[in-house]
């Protein structure tokens, strides 16, 4: 529901204090609710233009962006969404993995979907990475303008369409990515020059290489790849049978035609 007043900030999980077990249960279930990526899923334009433009002004390029929820396999009860750079290649592979696995103090938090509990935003950890969080408590310009960002997607009535995520340059932010579902083991994320693309659904943005890149509006950093196999088969979906590890799942999407390893 839309709002006029401006709203301030709660505690951020993973920012203004460590994750717990709590923190990762309610993560599963708020991955697990939000709506399936398909190919006509899309951002309100006028929307994704006013809070792109925001992120442009505000110097924040390359520190935050609006992510589309959206979401891919169900989680099975317990799991939660982690993501690993991966070794062999440039790229990330966002993975379940069982929440009680893990020690939440060594993760933080890099996709938060926003809510407005007791007149106070809340910010929702779903997604995770390793390490300590890119923003720290002590960080007031950036906190102060994630509030502007949460009470303009609260106001506009946004809060089931963007999420706000954390940029971490030292991975792939500056040139433009596309992810792909492999069943039963999540995402891969690779650079678009090695994936054989399909129909591309922007997902996050800007691009902090060139925000304004796109010619029809905000030029997204990341892109779900409706992927198309070496027959000419379009999926939203690619399976690799026995294939666990990064090596052997690159490898089963490099022969499906859909891995250009070659191409960098």
């Amino acid at each position: 529901m839309a709002t006029s007043s401006v709203m301030t900030m709660g505690v951020v999980p993973s920012v203004h204090r460590p994750l717990n077990q709590v923190d990762l249960y309610l993560s599963s279930t708020t991955a697990t609710s939000l709506p399936r990526i398909k190919a006509d899923l899309m951002a309100p334009d006028e929307d994704l233009k006013a809070l792109v433009g925001m992120i442009v002004d505000h110097n924040m390029v390359g520190k935050l962006a609006v992510h589309l929820l959206h979401s891919h396999e169900p989680l099975k009860p317990g799991e939660v969404k982690l993501e690993n750079k991966l070794e062999t290649v440039p790229g990330t592979w966002m993975r379940p993995v069982p929440a009680a696995s893990l020690d939440p103090s060594s993760i933080h938090g890099i996709a938060f979907k926003i809510e407005l509990k007791n007149e106070t935003l809340c910010l929702i950890p779903y997604e995770f990475a390793k390490g300590p969080s890119p923003v720290a408590k002590d960080d007031k310009t950036v906190l102060d303008f994630m509030t502007e960002l949460a009470n303009y997607i609260i106001q506009r009535g946004l809060t089931d369409v963007f999420a706000l995520q954390f940029v971490e340059l030292g991975g792939l932010a500056a040139i433009p990515t596309a992810e792909i579902e492999v069943g039963g083991l999540g995402t891969i994320t690779l650079p678009q020059s090695m994936q054989k693309i399909g129909r591309l659904v922007p997902v996050s943005w800007p691009n902090p290489a060139d925000p304004t890149a796109h010619p029809d509006g905000p030029g997204p950093g990341e892109h779900w790849n409706e992927a198309t196999k070496s027959d000419g088969t379009k999926t939203h979906k690619v399976h690799v049978d026995n294939a666990k590890t990064e090596e052997g799942v690159l490898e089963s999407l490099a022969k499906m035609g859909i891995f250009c390893p070659d191409k960098r």
